[in-house]
């Protein structure tokens, strides 16, 4: 097992490209723990071409252990050809809050159903919280592509920016808050929770 106590800042580029395969950026594992994720600077993944080709520019791997992220400056995912995009996957469920005042980006070459995904924490299990604030007054943070949450009562609260995508509650007495001039963009589906 591996340890950061510390978590990890990112200030700087992480990147990863292929020429038509998988690419991902930043990968925690099997039995890596790490308490957060700060990034003030780029991380991104580009690549694919077929439907099996996966482009993620963040991935909690199953047995692994991220509890947080805090972006202010861009977490992007870009797909080619018939490839899926994901900015943040998180196949854990130990992702329990997202921070955004900057940019969160899934683009897929060939839009369909699950191939631009923004945010994926439909494995958690236990509640996870998404939040999107300015960090200045003239700030205009912005995630886009679609939001997966789990089972467990979600909260996804934006107070500036944008989200652009479809937003899937998943089970759970979730709720969903705009405020300030936040712009929506995209279906909102809740499962069978007390929802609000």
């Amino acid at each position: 097992a591996t340890t950061i106590t510390g978590g990890v800042l990112n200030n700087g580029a992480v990147s990863a490209a292929s020429n038509g395969g998988n690419a991902t950026a930043i990968r925690i594992g099997a039995l890596a723990s790490v308490p957060g994720l700060r990034n003030t600077g780029t991380i991104e993944a580009g690549g694919g071409s077929v439907a099996a080709n996966q482009v993620r520019a963040v991935v909690i791997d199953a047995g692994g252990s991220l509890a947080g992220i805090t972006n202010s400056g861009r977490i992007t995912a870009n797909a080619a050809g018939e490839g899926s995009a994901v900015a943040i996957a998180d196949l854990s469920g130990s992702l329990r809050t997202i921070e955004n005042s900057g940019t969160i980006s899934a683009v897929a070459a060939k839009p369909a159903a699950g191939r631009a995904i923004a945010i994926d924490l439909a494995a958690n299990t236990s509640g996870a919280t998404i939040r999107q604030s300015a960090a200045t007054p003239t700030g205009k943070p912005s995630i886009t592509g679609d939001i997966r949450l789990g089972s467990g009562s979600d909260l996804l609260e934006v107070s500036a920016g944008t989200i652009t995508g479809a937003m899937q509650l998943g089970a759970g007495s979730n709720r969903l808050l705009a405020s300030g001039e936040a712009l929506l963009t995209g279906d909102a589906t809740f499962g069978s929770g007390a929802d609000t």
